[in-house]
């Protein structure tokens, strides 16, 4: 769909600055001999240290991922996730390839209160762990 489109081309937008600020971490951290192998390689050689605390490509996200986070407001992604449709599936795809995407959304809840069946509205937050959304916050 057109907001789909939409969506998904300004949430890439806006992780080329999440790039920027990764590049500015390893500039600010990195060593002339680092410096002068370039970033990509840096990052290259590092693939199997990523795990390590001490490695500067961990520091590197651990600094990114304090300084930027993007919420995205999806209201309907609640219904559509319950309904099986494509478009919630979709966005889930789009948290799980921008790992600093979170995702906004209001809830509609059906609850019994004294035999009476009302509707109760939650504002969520989630965010793509393992391939699934996780709630971060439900008010």
């Amino acid at each position: 769909s057109d907001l789909g489109q939409t969506l998904c081309r300004t949430v890439r937008g806006m992780m080329y600055y999440r790039r920027a600020l990764k590049l500015q971490a390893f500039l600010d951290m990195a060593n002339e001999d680092e410096i002068l192998g370039g970033y990509k390689v840096l990052t290259a050689q590092m693939e199997e240290e990523k795990k390590s605390q001490r490695s500067i490509h961990a520091q590197i996200e651990a600094v990114t991922d304090m300084k930027f986070t993007y919420v995205a407001t999806c209201q309907n992604y609640g219904n559509q996730k319950r309904s099986g449709d494509r478009r919630a599936t979709d966005i889930l795809n789009l948290m799980v390839n921008n790992p600093s995407l979170r995702v906004a959304y209001v809830d509609d809840v059906e609850e019994r209160d004294e035999g009476k069946v009302h509707k109760v509205y939650y504002s969520v937050l989630v965010k793509a762990v393992d391939n699934l959304d996780q709630e971060i916050y439900r008010i």
